[in-house]
């Protein structure tokens, strides 16, 4: 490629992103509660589902979780407060133009094609979560291999790619509105999933019957032995020489062990039989060939519980473990979980991606609204998620290996279907524009292309990328390399905008020496991603971790920065240079007036506006009726009228909604603005989200079973949506503030 070409390709470039160029105009600056909302939504997605069930298996401690996730979040608060927007605030650019005024247009193209393959990634992860509850009805088992064992998981997750990607294409203005929905509604979920479930854990009345079951059943830390091992037919558990000679009480058989096998009907754990031989405890089953996981039960030390037997005699109790929770080398302890809480996001604060948000707020601080997003979804989902992940797959109820589980599976056993249709739309409403913005990113190496087709192609990788459920394994190893791949941008952007100013050097030198390259910042990025080689080298080829990678993006930034900082002199950052002409391109065009009148209806519309509320009317008759007869404390009716009655439920039901959707759509799309339609349609919402929590506090104080709660949350649920739905429709019609 001729220089000429080279920048024929960079100029097109320019012009996909020619509106984000000029800085943000004081008039499109948003208030605080704009970021609230935006980190809100963005921060209550399918990940978090796996996230939290993963800290479970990673044999992290109740204390471990629940103070190291407030620290790592507020570690990443103030990356958005202190690093990420006072940069956006001072330049109101994006990223993307920031980068290229330092970097030049050649370090952007590299940053953008790398930034489209770590999208393409996280948009199949979050595809492959949400085909994890799609799979149910279909009667799929639950696939968290590197490759899914039943093949009909290929075609349910082609069809979910197929229509993530085909809303991608049409865009997303409307699904992102109904994004924002959705949003509240999942938080809901998971808080609600976790209090119905809490009581099948433990005695949790009080908080120190919360603090016993969260450390003895959910997080319960290290486990007791050194090593698992399956051989053959059998698992051999190893123990700690140090902790004392193994033995049970009187001499008795060691119990009670329980088996999971690998084959289907033999994934919940049934009774084992063990010997002890010496240090190491061997495990077996007559009917399991391929065992997967041991559950050992006994918490006291009788009735012939594993014992470990001091020098001096003395006899303790080995503490009831499950090797699927936690394996030894595979546990994270206080501080990793302080610092994957703080990397998740990594890519965005320290990585100066949110540039493209925080150009719009009006002053740096707004940079702490990201608190809305880390302590309601980095904290309180992840916790919920952990919480109903540890129920789901104890004794209590499904009693099988937590790590033979997906998100879909925990969600729907937790909540019933609308816990597969929180999953869903947790998936399909982060896959969306993630995707979106892959396509954006890739069309820096396909320029003149039209955007449907990269977005298009973009799908079709994500899509594949999408049939491997590694998402349930490997998620927070992914989401760690994500951010320190990318963490090396930030390092050099915040090393030329703030400490190029103390050291009177030349800011912008490369481009204002038009150079298509900036040389030292390229070499200083491939420094920091050499020692990310290095360590990972160790690691995966010799078998030594020298960092652990969620500790790893602190030497990266930081020899990052002083390599910019060494070589940057060199290239000629300390020699005047002429000064950067800016040239001046169109303004972004102007916003849309609010559409404060309604629409006219046409006459097919008119007709279908008084049809549906007809309809409506009508299927409350039946409706109501069969409610009556089928309530036993209501109406004594006989075995043969309840069946009848309920059956005529399940077509009265379905028709009043599709009748009042119809309705509500064509006559708030006839109506003007009205204070009492916005108001009442957010009571509307706001209660019907209240209720649903009020009913799982009343599971949770066992004035009402579970199974009921099931049956009341897909109508709060349909009314919430549509109440939502309203008000956000209406909100666009509400006239400007001046």
């Amino acid at each position: 490629m001729t220089a000429t070409e080279a920048k024929s390709v960079f100029a097109r470039l320019d012009q996909l992103n020619e509106f984000e160029r000029q800085p943000v105009a004081e008039d499109r600056l948003q208030p605080g509660g704009y970021f609230a909302g935006s980190f809100a939504g963005e921060h209550v997605a399918a990940t978090e589902f796996v996230i939290g069930a993963l800290f479970v298996t990673w044999g992290a401690s109740a204390y471990d979780i629940l103070v190291g996730l407030v620290l790592g979040n507020l570690l990443a608060v103030l990356s958005w407060t202190l690093v990420c927007a006072p940069i956006a605030v001072k330049t109101r650019l994006t990223l993307y133009w920031y980068l290229r005024k330092i970097a030049g247009p050649a370090v952007m193209v590299v940053y953008n094609v790398l930034n489209a393959m770590l999208y393409c990634i996280l948009a199949g992860c979050m595809i492959t979560v949400a085909a994890s509850a799609i799979r149910i009805p279909f009667g799929v088992e639950p696939q968290v291999g590197w490759l899914a064992s039943d093949p009909w998981f290929y075609p349910i997750v082609i069809g979910v790619g197929a229509v993530v990607v085909t809303l991608a294409i049409l865009g997303f203005k409307r699904l992102a509105q109904f994004a924002s929905v959705c949003s509240p509604w999942m938080f809901l979920m998971f808080l609600a999933g976790a209090i119905v479930l809490l009581p099948s854990l433990g005695h949790v009345g009080s908080f120190a019957g919360f603090w016993r079951t969260a450390n003895t059943r959910v997080w319960s830390g290290p486990p007791p032995y050194q090593s698992v091992e399956i051989q053959a037919d059998q698992v051999v558990i190893r123990f700690d020489p140090d902790q004392g000679k193994l033995t049970t009480a009187e001499g008795k058989e060691a119990g009670p062990f329980f088996l999971s096998g690998r084959d289907r009907g033999q994934e919940k754990f049934s009774p084992a039989q063990a010997r002890i031989q010496d240090h190491t405890i061997v495990v077996s089953s007559a009917g399991i060939a391929r065992p997967v996981a041991v559950r050992y039960g006994s918490p006291s030390a009788v009735d012939g519980a594993v014992l470990w037997q001091r020098p001096e005699g003395t006899l303790v109790p080995v503490p009831p473990f499950r090797t699927d929770l936690a394996r030894r080398e595979d546990v994270i302890g206080f501080w990793h979980i302080v610092a994957f809480a703080w990397v998740c996001n990594l890519a965005m604060h320290l990585g100066l991606s949110d540039m493209a948000l925080f150009r719009y707020a009006r002053r740096a601080s707004y940079g702490l609204y990201s608190a809305f997003g880390m302590y309601l979804g980095h904290y309180l989902a992840w916790i919920c998620a952990g919480v109903m992940g540890a129920a789901v797959a104890g004794v209590a109820m499904l009693d099988r290996p937590l790590t033979g589980l997906d998100s879909g599976e925990v969600a729907f056993q937790a909540l019933g279907a609308m816990g597969a249709l929180a999953v869903v739309l947790a998936g399909w409403t982060t896959a969306n524009p993630t995707l979106y913005r892959a396509g954006l990113a890739l069309q820096v190496i396909t320029p003149g292309w039209p955007r449907w087709l990269v977005t298009l192609l973009a799908g079709a990788v994500t899509t594949a990328i999408a049939c491997s459920p590694f998402v349930f394994r490997h998620l927070l190893g992914f989401v760690a390399i994500y951010g320190i791949l990318l963490a090396p941008v930030g390092a050099i952007v915040v090393a030329e905008h703030w400490l190029f100013p103390l050291f009177g050097w030349t800011q912008y030198w490369s481009t204002r020496k038009g150079q298509l390259v900036n040389g030292p910042a390229l070499a200083a990025w491939l420094v920091g991603l050499g020692i990310v080689a290095v360590s990972w080298g160790s690691k995966y080829l010799l078998g030594y971790e020298l960092v652990h990678e969620f500790f790893l993006v602190i030497p990266v930034w930081i020899i990052t920065t002083l390599a910019y900082l060494a070589l940057a002199p060199i290239g000629g950052a300390r020699q005047p240079a002429p000064e950067l002409v800016e040239t001046v391109h169109p303004a972004p065009p102007a916003l849309a007036p609010a559409v404060v009148g309604g629409k006219p209806l046409s006459a097919i519309e008119r007709i279908l506006l008084y049809a549906s509320g007809l309809a409506a009317l009508g299927a409350l008759v039946p409706w109501g009726g069969s409610s009556v007869v089928v309530t036993p404390e209501v109406f004594d009716a006989s075995r043969e009228q309840v069946l009848s009655f309920r059956q005529v439920l399940t077509y009265a039901q379905p028709a009043f909604f599709i009748a009042v959707i119809v309705w509500l759509y064509l006559w708030e799309k006839s109506r003007p603005w009205s204070r009492l339609v916005y108001a009442l349609s957010l009571a509307v919402a706001v209660a019907s989200l209240v209720l649903s929590l009020a009913f799982a506090w009343a599971v949770f104080q066992g004035w009402m079973p579970l199974a009921r709660f099931k049956e009341h949350l897909p109508l709060l649920t349909l009314v919430y949506f549509l109440a939502g739905v309203l008000w956000t429709r209406h909100r666009e019609k509400r006239p400007a503030r001046h």
